[in-house]
């Protein structure tokens, strides 16, 4: 590499690591603002779909509600990761919460699947 090469100049890295900070920033937004000090036990989970998606909108706050309401559908992906991965972690979808699994594909399924499910869902009631 020479001189003149972005990736040589300290201050492009710089430039360079501030921009990809920036596009995953908004990704992990949602999950720094969900975490919990603690997760749920049996005796406190949610029994529905509905029951989820009514707690996380309780706990959302206005821009993350902004955040998601303005992400395509197709592009909810996105947040499956990093919020994803905190509500099957808060939730039980991986310790037992087969209420919510069952009531999400209305058999056994993978709690990926399930977090997907309520994510779109709580995209859908931000819609109305």
């Amino acid at each position: 590499m020479n001189r003149t090469s972005p990736f040589f100049c300290f201050n492009c890295k710089r430039a360079l690591i501030a921009v990809v900070i920036a596009a995953v920033a908004s990704v992990i937004a949602l999950r720094a603002n969900f975490r919990e000090p603690k997760v749920l036990g049996p005796a406190e989970w949610p029994t529905t779909v509905q029951g989820v998606v009514k707690d996380i909108l309780t706990r959302l706050s206005e821009k993350d509600k902004a955040t998601v309401r303005n992400t395509k559908l197709e592009d909810l992906i996105q947040f499956h990761h990093t919020w994803g991965m905190a509500i099957r972690n808060y939730y039980g979808l991986w310790r037992g919460n087969d209420a919510v699994i069952r009531d999400a594909c209305g058999r056994a399924c993978h709690p990926d699947d399930v977090s997907m499910l309520i994510i779109v869902a709580v995209w859908r009631q931000l819609q109305k």
